[in-house]
């Protein structure tokens, strides 16, 4: 199954191709899923599932290189070793003079994390490899049958490599979208787009605070407003923004930039990266700051945006940008300054982004071992992720500032929701500056 690594090497995907050129430091462009088990860890077990897994996923033994005109990946020749957390999370995985691996898999007690730099995978990827460690890890602890979780016999290392981007791109079909840079900046608006200006941690430590709630409490809530779940919470985000704005901040739009995982839309068996980005802005002073109203235009900005011809044509664009013959021939170091200014662009077109990993699954000999998943991001400034297992949603934000009156308004909100829809308030537990002893299983 596996494809011969040796003098291997390919192309970043189209997504992939900016994060290198974006690491800084207060971003490490790092992302962690995490799989909290009902026993503690054996690290020996780990380590052997960690290596059986990296034979299902050679890929993720990859580095990133500089060539003249861009980033490459190739192999490092190094194999992941199994640690336990000591230190904060998101840690810088990507340096531009060191080809390390880009993957880190940790324990503390009855937590395994999975860390990766953002150009091996994205979120779904990142899923695909931690069920399959998990499912690896309770099979040797608990000698069982090893499952083939997501690796399916006829999915070959190769189709799991592939380059969706580059297999789903139809030339002309995003041309008039200006190959593609309103994808990553978002779209320009003549409204002035509000930017949180708390201060940062002296050392740019990514503070996390996570939420637990009932999922199917959330999703009550959701349907009393005849919505999804994801809406409903990004309504919340947005009320809750709004709510400890500044009155003078608050002509200015909130602008909630959302990944949206593109193996939806088209066919596709890749763990690398495949998403797009939707923007969705929020005018208080022309639409109200009531929530049923945030609701409302979030959900009609969902269903604009959330078409198969729309993702088509962000893929288009994207990949069009890329293989236009003069950028091409312009040197990686200009690359470099080009991806820096445009990420400062983008970072004044949004004011937070929101990333819902949606439902991580395991297979029923396996799922009573399993308490909940959690996944948070590397961020400049503050986002939000979401993810669920069983009735356990989790909501994670992350970033370096320093203050939590978002977290601590949006956290209130969810419980008021609970509330109203018959739900258990007090079942909304939060937990804030998460670190590895911080956090008890």
């Amino acid at each position: 199954m596996g494809l011969s690594r040796k003098n291997s090497w390919k192309k970043l995907d189209n997504a992939a191709k900016i994060f290198p050129a974006l690491v800084s430091e207060d971003d490490s462009e790092v992302f962690r899923i995490s799989c909290t088990l009902r026993e503690e860890i054996d690290p020996d077990a780990l380590q052997k599932a960690l290596d059986l897994t990296m034979e299902a996923f050679p890929s993720f033994s990859e580095t990133v290189s500089r060539g003249m005109f861009w980033y490459y990946l190739e192999d490092s020749g190094k194999s992941p070793v199994v640690h336990e957390e000591t230190d904060t999370p998101l840690q810088p995985l990507y340096t531009r003079n060191t080809h390390g691996l880009l993957i880190d898999v940790s324990y503390y007690k009855c937590r395994i994390n999975f860390e990766v730099f953002h150009a091996i995978c994205d979120g779904t990827g990142a899923v695909m490899f931690l069920r399959t460690l998990v499912g690896n890890y309770l099979c040797l602890r608990h000698e069982l049958p090893v499952l083939k979780m997501d690796i399916g016999p006829d999915l070959t290392a190769r189709e799991m490599e592939a380059d969706s981007f580059s297999q789903h791109y139809r030339k002309g079909a995003g041309a008039e979208n200006g190959f593609g840079l309103n994808e990553f900046l978002g779209k320009k608006t003549k409204k002035r787009i509000y930017r949180f200006s708390e201060p940062k941690t002296p050392d740019f430590r990514q503070l996390v605070t996570e939420g637990e709630v009932s999922a199917a409490s959330i999703k009550k809530a959701a349907h009393a407003y005849n919505t999804t779940m994801t809406v409903f919470l990004t309504a919340v985000l947005i009320s809750s923004i709004y709510s400890t704005m500044e009155p003078r901040d608050r002509k200015k739009a909130v602008s909630v930039a959302i990944p949206v995982n593109l193996r939806n839309y088209f066919e596709s068996n890749t763990a690398r990266n495949f998403f797009g980005m939707i923007h969705v802005v929020y005018d208080f002073a022309k639409y109200g700051a009531d929530f049923d109203s945030i609701v409302k235009k979030v959900n009609d900005s969902f269903g604009r945006e959330l078409t198969r011809e729309n993702m088509q044509k962000k893929i288009s664009s994207q990949v069009g940008l890329e293989q236009n013959f003069g950028i091409r021939m312009v040197p990686l170091f200009f690359k470099d300054i080009a991806m820096g200014i445009s990420q400062r662009v983008a970072n004044k077109r949004r004011t937070i982004c929101l990333s819902n990993v949606g439902r991580v699954e395991m297979p029923d000999e396996l799922s009573d071992y399993v308490k909940g998943f959690e996944v948070f991001n590397s961020s400049p400034a503050r986002q939000v992720c979401i993810c669920s297992y069983r009735d356990r949603l989790v909501i994670a934000f992350s970033g370096v500032l320093c203050e939590h009156d978002v977290e601590r308004a949006f956290f209130r909100m969810i419980a008021k929701c609970v509330s109203e829809v018959g739900g258990d308030e007090s079942g909304v537990t939060v937990s804030a500056n998460y670190s590895a002893k911080e956090f008890e299983s």
